[in-house]
């Protein structure tokens, strides 16, 4: 799916609805535009988003980890809860879980320990769209929130609905001393890096180890002069 975006710090024109599946559970999840200051106005399509969010149960408030257009990430994420407050109380008493994005970026750590600073009572998940870093546990922890939060009365969705199964990044197949890593994301990652260019190699070899693939590699019992298949890519197993 492409969804509509637009170059603003509110990039998605329209909310995407999805079904995220856990093992035999499911729940809805709803990608809503960001809003800015002065959202409860209006300003930005803000009062038209504001209505979507009503109709949520839970809420997870994503942040970029590096912050937007001078903003670190905690005035990030203090504008928006400002924006709720000030539209309904209601909303701004929804049970909210904090998700910082980006992790794979340089100096992402020191951001998120900044971030954590000024938000000591509330848990914050680290994730990495680029490398699935936390994203399970996000889940997990939504799943969680939700079973506890009482329904709501429902409202008609007109939106078209998408089927998502949350999957493994990657699954690995032992054939002898050749270990084959399959998984959509590491394939096209392997593809698109210029193995010939030393940062690009250690960029590549850094989403590998946040991904959890070289752990998984050892419990699967790699050794020293293995062979490492990843689509088209081959490599020899170096510890």
């Amino acid at each position: 799916a492409r969804p509509k975006i637009a170059d603003y710090p509110f990039t998605t024109l329209t909310p995407n609805l999805g079904v995220v599946t856990m093992g035999d559970k499911s729940f809805v999840i709803a990608d809503i535009p960001g809003l800015i200051e002065g959202a409860h106005m209006g300003k930005g399509l803000g009062d038209e988003f504001l209505r979507h969010i009503r109709r949520t149960r839970v809420l997870i408030h994503m942040i970029d980890v590096s912050g937007f257009n001078g903003q670190s990430a905690f005035e990030a994420y203090q504008i928006v809860n400002n924006e709720l407050a000030k539209y309904s109380k209601a909303v701004a008493e929804k049970p909210m879980l904090i998700a910082l994005n980006k992790m794979d970026l340089t100096g992402a750590k020191e951001e998120l320990a900044e971030f954590k600073r000024h938000v000591k009572r509330k848990k914050v998940f680290p994730i990495s769209a680029v490398t699935g870093q936390g994203i399970k546990e996000l889940l997990s922890e939504t799943l969680k929130v939700l079973e506890s939060t009482p329904l709501e009365e429902p409202e008609v969705e007109t939106a078209p609905v998408k089927k998502y199964i949350y999957e493994p990044e990657f699954v690995i197949i032992k054939e002898g001393d050749v270990f084959e890593v399959k998984g959509a994301k590491v394939e096209k990652l392997a593809a698109m890096t210029d193995f010939n260019q030393e940062e690009a190699l250690a960029r590549f070899q850094n989403i590998l180890k946040k991904m959890g693939v070289e752990k998984a590699l050892h419990e699967k019992g790699i050794a020293p002069g293995d062979t490492v298949r990843i689509g088209k890519q081959e490599f020899t197993y170096e510890k």
